[in-house]
């Protein structure tokens, strides 16, 4: 069977896939040039139905009986489990924060992709080129949230 920290390897690796934006930010090479579906509805989705399925995965292995695996498996069902109750409350609908929102991820992303080499700015000029596709993901997503009367409160929005 494979251990709880293999498990969270396969984990990142799959929520890189969707979110290569917290692929730059974890340092996972490969997908610096790229959006994915972040913060768009369609990426929320994905990255919930990712974190239901390993949290199962990772029940498996609060018994074992390496203390350190039944650990990370217990801090990664933590995870899973706010990340759950964060989806179910619709958080997601009202991303609009004075700091730490989806827009500043979109921003700050910038300040920390590699600039080595030729491909790190090739990488760059391909997330600036796009840099639509995450703002009309974000501007969906917050259009949904109104429509379900998810939104933020007024001082997030105008602080």
């Amino acid at each position: 069977m494979e251990s709880a920290f293999e498990a969270s390897s396969r984990y990142v690796d799959e929520y890189c896939e969707i979110f290569p934006v917290m692929a730059t930010y974890l340092g996972v090479p490969g997908r610096h040039g790229e959006w994915g579906d972040s913060p768009g509805l369609e990426g929320i989705l994905a990255g919930n139905e990712l974190s239901r399925r390993y949290r199962s995965e990772f029940e498996r292995h609060l018994d074992d009986p390496d203390p350190r695996q039944s650990l990370a498996a217990a801090v990664a069902i933590g995870v899973a489990d706010e990340r759950q109750r964060s989806f179910d409350a619709g958080d997601h609908f009202k991303a609009v924060r004075h700091m730490a929102s989806s827009f500043h991820q979109i921003r700050s992303v910038f300040d920390i992709m590699p600039t080595e080499t030729e491909a790190d700015w090739d990488a760059i000029t391909s997330r600036l080129a796009s840099i639509d596709k995450p703002f009309d993901g974000l501007r969906g997503l917050l259009r949904e949230g109104m429509a379900r009367e998810l939104v933020s409160a007024r001082r997030q929005v105008e602080s």
